[in-house]
């Protein structure tokens, strides 16, 4: 292994190791539960625990198409679209449903990347409560810092 390969592996362990909510203005809703952040990953819920808001933070550049696979997400009946964020960031949205401790979801996806680091943000909740405003708007605000 040389230097270069050794450093490159450090600096991405790094990476996967702090906060996903340090580069970018994600906001999540006021008064949901954090779970602590750990290896660019955190999530936020709900006192009843019927809507989670989930980030991720990859330091790679990923292909949406096998995250889903990796992730043994079901495509059928998703629906995905092009989208545009923070102004002029491309993005990709994922719209379908999912099944969480027995309850059905609507799931929402937004997946991003900036100079080979991924984001996703993922909001999910039961079927039959109405969307929320704040966590809709932070799964479209992966913007970077100025």
């Amino acid at each position: 292994m040389t230097v270069r390969t050794m450093l490159f592996a450090a600096m991405a362990a790094l990476a996967a190791c702090s906060s996903p909510t340090q580069s970018i203005d994600f906001q999540p809703p006021a008064g949901w539960t954090a779970t602590p952040s750990l290896f660019g990953f955190q999530a936020w819920h709900t006192a009843d625990s019927k809507q989670t808001l989930v980030l991720f933070r990859l330091p790679v550049a990923a292909d949406p198409n096998t995250v889903m696979r990796q992730a043994d997400i079901n495509t059928a009946g998703t629906t995905t679209r092009k989208i545009t964020i923070c102004g002029k960031q491309p993005a990709l949205l994922i719209l379908g449903r999912g099944t969480r401790a027995h309850s059905q979801q609507n799931v929402e996806m937004v997946m991003t990347s900036y100079a080979g680091t991924t984001y996703m943000a993922i909001y999910a909740r039961d079927i039959g409560l109405p969307l929320n405003a704040q966590a809709d708007r932070a799964i479209h605000s992966l913007c970077r810092r100025s």
